[in-house]
């Protein structure tokens, strides 16, 4: 089974990842990355995937990131909100927002990223989607996808 560990934060907004055994860019280390954040694997909050009705939901890509094409080496990007935006300003956060109406869950997270980070759909594969949480207040729900960035140099965008 794949491992993940976390490595040093890097300025640019990229937590660099290292792992063990499985690469996850190979088909075996997708296969086992999914299946270790399965419904299965995961305790019980609600099906996973699927919109609520009657309250907002939201959806965030975790998206990995592969400078230069090394599969062995993968980082994890994030953001930090601006100082002067008046919700959550100055927290580091994935790109996402709020699921439109007639939009699932992947519409909105590869929406949210372009929007946000000018990364093309294209360029995004979803490989699994977590388990979701209550937002802060509890109005919402937010639903994490783990996505793989490919044929982006998301350095030259950041910069």
């Amino acid at each position: 089974m794949s491992k993940l560990f976390l490595g040093r934060s890097l300025s640019s907004g990229v937590l660099q990842t290292k792992l063990c055994e499985n690469i996850i860019f190979s088909k075996q280390g997708i296969d086992t990355f999914r299946e270790a954040v399965s419904s299965k694997s995961l305790p019980k909050f609600r099906k996973v995937n699927k919109l609520e009705k009657g309250i907002t939901n939201y959806s965030v890509l975790v998206p990995f990131v592969s400078p230069n094409g090394k599969e062995e080496e993968l980082h994890l990007l994030y953001t930090k909100r601006a100082a002067f935006l008046r919700y959550h300003s100055r927290e580091i956060c994935f790109p996402g927002g709020k699921v439109e109406e007639n939009e699932t869950l992947e519409i909105a997270a590869l929406r949210e990223t372009r929007e946000e980070l000018s990364i093309p759909e294209e360029s995004v594969q979803i490989i699994a989607s977590l388990q979701p949480v209550p937002t802060r207040k509890g109005k919402g729900i937010v639903t994490p996808l783990v996505g793989i960035v490919k044929g982006h140099n998301y350095y030259k965008t950041m910069h």
